[in-house]
């Protein structure tokens, strides 16, 4: 992604506009859905 401006200010509003509980989510599906290695929980 690509933001036009100062980093501090860019970063502080990419960190403020994202959606948090969707992207924990996201990862969340994405980790289920690997094996656990040794088959444990």
């Amino acid at each position: 992604m690509f933001c036009a401006g100062a980093s501090f200010v860019t970063g502080a509003h990419s960190c403020r506009t994202c959606d948090w509980v969707k992207s924990k989510d996201l990862v969340d599906g994405l980790l289920a859905s690997y094996p656990t290695p040794g088959g444990g929980t």
